[in-house]
């Protein structure tokens, strides 16, 4: 099967789980994250996930903030962006990073085991995994 049109489009974030290695089941931005993940013909990626209700800045410069209020901030929100390749036979994609809110990422080679379901997109990270948890996102078309 042919996957690479599945991918392009926008898609809306549904939900994020993480599960600990104990079992247990946890929701990094909240169990009502927001995010948008975007892929395009030419084979390019973005996607930004945030936590909802992040307090605002007690500025309206983007570059002010209290050392806490950028704290917060950057704890509430992931974003990346890059290339990506889909390895049909594995049913995995790799995000090659160019640029990510998390410096040690730039540069870095993201891989994710997909599954397609009707509107639905399922991405998974098991291995490595990310503070010790396997993280599972889904996502709907847009």
């Amino acid at each position: 099967m042919e996957f690479g049109n599945l991918f392009v489009g926008t898609w809306i974030l549904m939900s994020w789980e993480a599960q600990t290695a104990e079992g247990k089941t946890i929701y990094p931005f909240g169990e009502d994250a927001t995010g948008w993940l975007m892929y395009d013909g030419e084979g390019n990626m973005s996607v930004n996930l945030m936590r909802r209700n992040r307090p605002k800045f007690s500025t309206d410069d983007p570059s002010g903030g209290t050392v806490e209020e950028i704290k917060g901030a950057y704890k509430g929100y992931l974003a990346y962006c890059g290339r990506y390749t889909i390895q049909e036979e594995n049913l995995t994609i790799t995000h090659s990073l160019d640029c990510a809110l998390f410096p040690n990422w730039v540069g870095s080679l993201q891989l994710r085991h997909f599954e397609f379901s009707e509107d639905r997109l399922t991405l998974t990270l098991s291995t490595p995994p990310i503070a010790g948890k396997s993280h599972m996102l889904v996502w709907r078309k847009k």
